[in-house]
């Protein structure tokens, strides 16, 4: 009889992940090189697989009505420090850094109480050599999206599920999947 109040207890108290965690992106990007500066807005969506600490990117250009997949190696930690836990995103690549951190809070998503960021702040920093050294700087937020996320959730979807539901989404307003827009 103690067994089955054992596993009540540690159902009660100890978070559940779910598998896939959906959020929204928007970044700046500033680019500093060739006797010139650039501006320009990124947004898109972060699917974060909570089970296996990987990150997919789909990255939306409005201004091209085009959005691009990419699954380049970020990876997913978390850190525990005094009575607080975050979650942080990175990637060392070539020249320069990607980060993304958030504080994990819980939240309830069908019933689940997960210990998960509801904002992820990102910069990035890059010295990029294609045409001269160029200075590539990006900054902003990715926000849990707990409607679309318990949606993915209560129907048991994994990664390429979540993506191909992304893909539709974007495909109905009339977005191309175009990968040369990296």
């Amino acid at each position: 009889m103690k067994l089955p109040i054992v596993l009540l207890i540690l159902c009660i108290v100890l978070p559940i992940h779910a598998e896939v965690l959906t959020y929204k992106f928007s970044i700046t990007v500033t680019t500093n090189g060739e006797n010139a500066t650039a501006v320009r807005k990124k947004q898109g969506y972060l699917v974060l697989d909570n089970d296996h600490s990987t990150v997919v990117t789909v990255t939306v250009r409005s201004d091209l009505k085009r959005f691009f997949v990419s699954n380049e190696g970020m990876t997913v930690e978390k850190v525990y420090g005094l009575n607080q836990s975050f979650t942080t995103i990175h990637r060392v690549n070539g020249a320069g850094l990607d980060f993304g951190k958030g504080r994990n809070t819980r939240v309830l998503i069908n019933g689940k109480t997960l210990s998960v960021p509801r904002v992820i702040t990102t910069i990035s920093r890059n010295l990029l050599m294609e045409a001269g050294p160029s200075l590539y700087e990006a900054g902003g937020s990715a926000v849990l999206q707990t409607k679309q996320t318990a949606q993915y959730d209560a129907a048991g979807y994994n990664v390429d599920r979540v993506l191909s539901a992304l893909r539709g989404l974007l495909d109905s307003q009339g977005y191309l999947e175009d990968d040369s827009i990296r």
